[in-house]
């Protein structure tokens, strides 16, 4: 495993290889097996924009694969949340286009991005765009540049929960899976 730390965004690291490829592998039945749904982005004036596809399971329903997941993360040596609110399933495809979003308001809320794709080449598209911490905005606007975290089979992008990101679609006819383990901070 490889640990770096992402000196653009405060508190926000990539660690690769996280997930073994035999990992990868056991999870694409399961990832098959999925009730996916189709979920509508509402845009701030409640506009309903575009849909992309989506499965959550909420921490009083993790089955063995949400828990397995989650105590791999805690034996990371890294602080992190003693449980987790939700996990967030996503399969993005050729012009998928979600809205930039948080996944919590509060402070000391954080998400866990696991990307278990079996392959996957950049220019296939999908990355995840970070963009800026709304407590901490810059007038410099070289700070609100969102910076690309490209999709790498067995990676775990880790930051801050209130930070304003979005996935993206692909340019290939693969879909782009992530399973995104949220920390919102409300208890």
């Amino acid at each position: 495993m490889i640990i770096t730390e992402v000196l653009e965004k405060p508190d926000t690291y990539i660690i690769d290889d996280f997930l073994t490829i035999e990992e990868i592998k056991n999870l694409q039945p399961y990832l098959n097996s999925l009730d996916w749904k189709e979920f509508a982005d509402v845009g701030l004036s409640n506009v309903e924009l575009e849909k992309t596809k989506g499965y959550h399971v909420m921490e009083e329903d993790f089955g063995d694969v949400e828990n397995y997941y989650f105590s791999k993360i805690q034996s990371l040596d890294f602080p992190t949340p003693n449980r987790f609110d939700r996990v967030l399933y996503n399969s993005f495809g050729t012009g998928d286009n979600p809205i930039p979003h948080v996944d919590s308001l509060k402070m000391g809320a954080y998400t866990y991005i696991l990307y278990p794709n079996l392959e996957w080449e950049e220019s296939w598209g999908g990355e995840t765009s970070l963009f800026f911490i709304p407590e901490t905005v810059s007038a410099d606007p070289r700070e609100r540049i969102p910076l690309k975290i490209y999709t790498k089979p067995g990676r775990l992008l880790i930051f801050p929960g209130n930070m304003l990101h979005s996935g993206s679609g692909t340019t290939t006819n693969r879909n782009r899976y992530s399973m995104a383990y949220q920390f919102w901070n409300t208890k």
